[in-house]
């Protein structure tokens, strides 16, 4: 609820650019949906959002332009064209981007 107060509230004053840390964290689903309806809307009418995220699917369906940040700095940057190649998704790019693809010590611990 805190999320959908704090949107409401910036949405009095008519902002041109919003600044968004993980907003959809915390949010049921139909919250989410609104909020991101009312973001879709602001984009339409002009405003700008800059949005951090981890969740990366919500990243590819909002964002026309991303940036990847690994270690503070920025190491890939472009619209989701430039940055997706063929059918790889967002979440592809990323983990190839910081070399999170690399093998693993096999989990036989669990066991």
């Amino acid at each position: 609820m805190r999320k959908r107060v704090a949107m409401a509230a910036s949405l009095i004053h008519k902002p041109e650019l919003f600044l968004m840390d993980e907003p959809f964290e915390g949010v049921d689903a139909v919250g989410a949906r609104l909020m991101k309806d009312i973001l879709l809307d602001q984009v339409k009418q002009g405003a700008t959002i800059f949005l951090t995220s981890h969740v990366l699917e919500v990243v590819e369906r909002l964002c026309d332009h991303a940036a990847i940040i690994n270690a503070g700095k920025i190491v890939a940057e472009g619209s989701m064209a430039e940055l997706r190649s063929g059918s790889e998704t967002l979440e592809e790019v990323f983990v190839r981007t910081v070399g999170a693809d690399r093998s693993y010590a096999p989990l036989d611990w669990l066991g």
